[in-house]
């Protein structure tokens, strides 16, 4: 399935000029620096982008702070010449935050998404050649996620080393599909919770479960957020304010419909103050996200 919330622009709807284009160079480059040189200077830029204070700004200032920042990284010479084009995927990357739906709704955790991948990559990559071709195929916010015939075509149950191996860019836009799953699994919470821990294939797959809500709140991202004993559940912005998805209140008895989902960013965005305020929110990062439907089976007292 694709959808578009967003007015179409001629970047948007012609191919990325970018994709590939490390594969095009990397014939004709010679890489003077070692992987351990390159990977470190990666991990720095991942540190530097992580300073920019984004909790406050709009999407489209922030996309022109992150543009500037790259821009002025790469100027500074303090970086390997071979990661010219990590700088120039980047600034595609960032400039693409306004005019995509996954991402105009939560430009901090974009912008995290691609400070993890960057880590992620470095620390993954076998040689600085593997470096520059899992930089070339990470660092792309897609227009259409869900459409097969591109690379980050969202994939689907599997266990949670497998999904853990797709890198932060791609976890992060699995929390953003639009489409409703084909089929479901009914489990209960803590059968699900064992599937987890004992690696079955259970990440990306529909899941219909039945319990009690214990919290109802929104998270920083402008997800709509509950807990149930052991699950946590969310439904993001596109789908409450476009398909007009409502959340539960706490007590209420419910059955929820939706994509299994493993939160590894929610450290990052996590808003509340305070250990105990986050345990309270976020009893576990196992979730379902995004929810595609909610029944109220009996509502709170």
């Amino acid at each position: 399935m694709s959808s578009v919330l967003f007015a179409a622009t001629p970047e948007q709807t012609s191919k990325d000029a970018t994709a590939g284009f490390f594969q095009a160079i990397l014939g004709r480059l010679h890489l003077k620096e070692p992987k351990q040189k390159l990977a470190g200077d990666v991990e720095a830029i991942a540190a530097d982008l992580e300073t920019v204070e984004v909790k406050t700004e709009s999407v489209n200032t922030l996309s022109n702070i992150l543009v500037k920042k790259v821009q002025d990284m790469k100027a500074s010479g303090k970086y390997a010449k071979e990661l010219d084009p990590v700088f120039a995927r980047l600034q595609v990357l960032y400039q693409a935050l306004p005019n995509r739906y996954y991402t105009a709704y939560s430009p901090r955790q974009a912008m995290l998404a691609t400070v993890r991948q960057l880590q992620f990559d470095a620390k993954e990559a076998a040689t600085a050649e593997d470096l520059l071709a899992r930089l070339d195929a990470s660092l792309v916010f897609p227009l259409e996620i869900e459409n097969p015939a591109l690379k980050s075509w969202l994939p689907q149950r599997m266990t949670l080393t497998q999904y853990l191996k797709k890198g932060p860019i791609l976890i992060f836009i699995m929390k953003h599909r639009l489409s409703t799953p084909k089929e479901f699994i009914a489990m209960t919470e803590d059968e699900f919770m064992a599937k987890v821990k004992a690696d079955e294939p259970v990440m990306g797959v529909g899941i219909v479960l039945r319990g009690t809500v214990t919290w109802e709140g929104m998270s920083i991202d402008l997800d709509k957020t509950w807990n149930m004993q052991t699950i946590h559940a969310e439904i993001t912005p596109e789908t409450w304010l476009f398909r007009g998805l409502k959340p539960p209140k706490a007590g209420d008895y419910v059955e929820l419909r939706g994509w299994t989902y493993y939160d590894m960013f929610h450290r990052d965005e996590e808003e509340a103050e305070g250990e105990a305020e986050y345990e309270a929110k976020r009893p576990t990062v196992c979730e379902i996200h995004p929810i595609t439907k909610v029944t109220v089976l009996h509502t709170a007292p």
